[in-house]
Formats: C-alpha cells, structure tokens, sequence
C-alpha cells in the first residue's frame, strides 16, 4: 500500500464549511463526464507514469509535467515525516485543479495470498479514518465534508515505468488498485496569483505533511 498523508500546524481560523462554494465542484457533480471517484483513480494513473526522477510525488519543480485535458493534477511529496514544500506552478487559463488533501493506494503487491478488493478497501479505508486533513485556498479554510470530499476509487490499475519506485520492470501492470481519500475539485480559477495548502496528519502511520503551492493562472487567450 502507498500512503499520502499530511500535517496540520495552526493556520488562518477563517473557514468556508456551507454546502456550496463558488471555488469548489459539489461532490455529486462531472467534470469533463467523471466523477470525483473516476478522476482519484485517473490522479494515482497520472502520478504513477513517472520515473522516480520526475515524479511529481518527489519534485517541486515540474509541475506542468505531463499535464493535459481540462484538469491539471497537484500532489502531495513523498520524503521523511514531517514533509513541508512550497511548490510554484504556472497554469493555463479554464483549468480545473484537482489534488489530495490526503489518500492512500491499496494493492496486493507484498500480499501473499492476495486480497480481496474489499479486504482492499477496508485496508484503505482505516487509513484514511485515521487522518486529519485541513485544507485553504487563498487564506480561506475549506472546512466540512462538503468541501472537503472523501472519496472512494473505483477499481483500477497502472503499469509502472521504467525507473518506478519499486524497482521492478517497465511495463509491469499492477491490478486490481482501490484508493480512498479526500480530495478538492476546484473550479477554473481566474487569472492571477493563488495559494492552495493542504495539510494532513495520520492516526495510524507517524506520517505527515504540508503542502503549500503558489500558483499562478494564465489569462485566457481573446
């Protein structure tokens, strides 16, 4: 299993917990035809087609790496707990922003005999149960389960690159993949300068981490 988790110091006290808000997709909504859950699985597909060496699970640096389509993919750093990065992004204009306030990927790699998909998600899922997770946008909190969606995978798989993170063969396919977390769909932002941080810590795995991204919206093309 991979585990993303992140810390939560003191922060701004302003909150924003209704059932809207004019900045985040409401959780029963599609973006470009998906889900929250089928875009979490697209998310782990995505930041899992990188070596090691340009992974946006380990760089600052290369944000706009492999993005495409209507959504641009934020990740948290994997490194020694507690993990803090400030990363700077530039993006298009009409982006949707989709990131992990905290997740976790269940597998079968290291379980002899194989789970079930359920005995998966059960594993996942008292992982995330175990976590706390906060998360601002511009200096305001996104507050509550409205906000703040926890969201379920549907079954997936990957196949690893060469270079991946197990040291195993290109090509490798892994399967079945269950994910559980929280996550934010943020809408296009407008152009101009905006912070997202998220932080996050777990119950369970002494991991945490905080995630601060300064980001920077193109105008869009007249």
């Amino acid at each position: 299993m991979i585990l993303a988790v992140a810390f939560a110091p003191a922060c701004k006290k302003e909150t924003f917990g209704s059932r809207s808000d004019p900045d985040v997709v409401e959780a029963g909504a599609r973006v470009n035809g998906r889900t929250y859950a089928e875009w979490s699985a697209a998310w782990w597909q995505f930041v899992l087609s990188f070596p090691v060496s340009t992974s946006p699970l380990c760089r600052d640096d290369n944000c706009d790496t492999g993005q495409s389509g209507p959504v641009w993919f934020l990740a948290g750093k994997w490194g020694d707990s507690p993990v803090v990065a400030v990363r700077r992004c530039n993006i298009p204009a009409g982006k949707y922003v989709f990131f992990p306030v905290v997740n976790i990927m269940a597998n079968n790699e290291g379980y002899v005999p194989p789970k079930t998909v359920e005995e998966l998600r059960a594993a996942a899922r008292e992982q995330i149960d175990s976590c706390t997770a906060r998360c601002w946008f511009d200096g305001r909190e996104l507050a509550g389960p409205e906000l703040l969606h926890r969201v379920v995978s549907p079954v997936f798989r990957y196949k690893l690159p060469a270079g991946n993170f197990w040291k195993v063969p290109a090509g490798t396919l892994v399967d079945p993949v269950v994910s559980d977390g929280i996550w934010v769909m943020l809408k296009p932002p407008a152009a101009g300068n905006h912070v997202i941080r998220f932080t996050a810590s777990s119950g369970v795995a002494a991991y945490a981490f905080d995630i601060t991204y300064q980001i920077e919206v193109a105008a869009p093309v007249k």
